[in-house]
């Protein structure tokens, strides 16, 4: 889970290019300039699995002061590839 993972880097390089450079979220680029967005890759070949790691990452969020992190992004490249997979797993 370091920022040397490919999905990591693809990630952030996608959400300054897309988000960020199409201004789709306006709040976007000042949590990702101030360095406030978690990147976490996670290894969830399984929804079970996934759902314990938004868990973790929920409760940092909920732990950590907002003004030393904001949001976090999930990666999960082994899990819910399929988007009807993706979107059963959002009622979850």
């Amino acid at each position: 889970m370091t920022h040397d993972e490919p999905e990591i880097a693809e990630t952030r390089a996608w959400v300054d290019r897309v988000v960020i450079g199409l201004n789709l979220c306006p709040f976007a680029k000042a949590v990702q300039v101030k360095g406030l967005v978690r990147y976490v890759l996670s290894s969830a070949t399984d929804p079970a699995s996934l759902l314990a790691d938004l868990t973790g990452e929920l409760e940092r969020l909920a732990d950590v002061p907002a003004h030393r992190l904001e949001t976090t992004l999930l990666i999960h490249p082994q899990v819910l590839v399929d988007f009807a997979e993706y979107n059963d797993f959002l009622e979850v």
